[in-house]
């Protein structure tokens, strides 16, 4: 599977990204901008039409500020959010619902796993994106915005989730480390080290220094006949965790299993247990919440470390948050306008939740002010924020190739849980996880 590009125009992403925010910075804080285009004339005649729009995140989150903007901005046009919980058992019911025709115009979707699974459940937007110059221009500069096959573009992507490194400064302060300037792996294993004492842990876990060297679609051979797990990075990034847990360095994985800290990272980090978090922009929503989450330190921004050798070096980050059209609706005209509201001037009401714009209309002063929340200087380290979070430098990384995506998901979890916390050794690792992802993979080509 492979994206589809829109047009062969290239447009730099500098360029794009002054232009956009000179042009709309005033105009996103009132509401509009150039980027969005009031609904088209056809749909002031007669009856509103009603859009059904489906997503996985609470409407306090972002979609229900999001609908009520949209919809005050025509009655001839009107959105209705509903929630699905984006789990197991919630995105088996969003799959009844679509195949069993429930009115369903708008979906957003979270994974690219599941994404490469819906891809029929998608309508080819191709000719919407085309009416468009800036978001055209766009997916041209950043064909990882996009999502689709030879067939067409069925989905846009309205986030933008770089991997960065969140360190709470207090125990930087009190262990003495500064952290230098273009830090390796090696220096983050050894500040972990350093960090670690009697109440906490230099780090929840390293970051995923495979992706880092490979980038996307790390987890197959060219063609995608075979996995790519003999590649030397996975078994030093798995071999750099375990090492930093039985030296300490790194937060015990049998704890992590057993009270599921896996989803609930922000209670070690919140409560200094450990410094050094891997993470990415949509937990700032627990570290802004200072209520559930009283703490007493700045949480300064650091960019990920680099393994040594890797040119060039990946973000481990990812565009997702997948906007995407039913094919069965008969409203699709209506149903582009939302989602293109959702996708420009409809992003801000999301940065509340930690998510950071995909697309590049959205000025630099919004999007701070949005994710860092009133007063942030009490909470961040402002500048050190700012200057990971626009970095230009950053690549990030889009998966295209997905076959049996969802299979080898869970055997890498499986595996790599069972290697790290001492059950099996790294050679048998290495070889299981390649061993059962090359069945995997014949298996869905069959």
């Amino acid at each position: 599977m492979s994206r589809k590009r829109i047009t062969s125009n290239r447009l730099n992403r500098r360029a794009l990204v002054g232009g956009a925010a000179a042009a709309t910075s005033g105009a996103l804080l009132a509401g509009a901008s150039s980027a969005y285009s009031a609904p088209m004339l056809n749909f002031r005649q007669g009856e509103p039409v009603t859009i059904q729009f489906w997503g996985g995140e609470p409407a306090e989150s972002g979609p229900g500020a999001m609908v009520e903007a949209f919809n005050a901005l025509d009655p001839a046009i009107q959105a209705v959010y509903t929630r699905y919980v984006n789990d197991d058992t919630g995105n088996t019911q969003l799959d009844t619902a679509l195949q069993g025709g429930a009115d369903i115009d708008v979906v957003q979707m979270y994974g690219n796993p599941r994404l490469a699974q819906r891809i029929d459940a998608g309508a080819d937007l191709s000719a919407y994106i085309a009416q468009e110059q800036a978001i055209s221009d766009w997916v041209a500069d950043e064909p990882e915005a996009v999502f689709g096959n030879d067939a067409g573009t069925f989905a846009i992507a309205c986030v933008r989730e770089p991997q960065v490194i969140f360190a709470n400064q207090k125990l930087l302060d009190n262990a003495g480390v500064t952290v230098p300037d273009g830090w390796t792996t090696d220096d983050f294993v050894a500040l972990s080290q350093e960090l670690s004492g009697d109440f906490a842990y230099g780090t929840y876990a390293p970051p995923d220094s495979a992706r880092q060297i490979i980038g996307s679609n790390y987890w197959y051979k060219e063609g995608a006949t075979e996995s790519n797990f003999d590649n030397p990075a996975f078994a030093q990034s798995w071999e750099t965790h375990r090492t930093m847990i039985e030296d300490g360095g790194a937060f015990p994985w049998t704890d992590v299993l057993a009270r599921n800290l896996r989803v609930y990272q922000q209670n070690l980090y919140l409560t200094d247990q450990i410094a050094f978090w891997p993470t990415a922009f949509w937990v700032m929503r627990y570290i802004n919440d200072t209520e559930a989450f009283p703490h007493d330190f700045i949480t300064t921004t650091l960019p990920l470390p680099e393994p040594a050798g890797a040119d060039p070096v990946f973000n481990p980050g990812t565009t997702g948050n997948w906007i995407t059209m039913n094919p069965s609706t008969e409203k699709q005209d209506a149903a582009w306008e939302f989602m293109k509201f959702r996708l420009t001037d409809g992003a801000r009401f999301y940065l509340s939740a930690g998510k950071q714009p995909a697309f590049p209309g959205t000025d630099q002063a919004t999007v701070t002010a949005g994710l860092l929340g009133e007063n942030p200087e009490e909470r961040y380290d402002v500048e050190a924020f700012k200057s990971v979070a626009f970095d230009p430098g950053i690549i990030l990384t889009s998966d295209t190739v997905l076959v049996a995506g969802a299979e080898i998901q869970q055997l890498v979890q499986q595996l790599t849980d069972r290697y790290l916390i001492g059950e099996i050794d790294l050679a048998t690792c290495v070889a299981d996880t390649k061993a059962q992802a090359d069945e995997a993979i014949a298996a869905a080509s069959a």
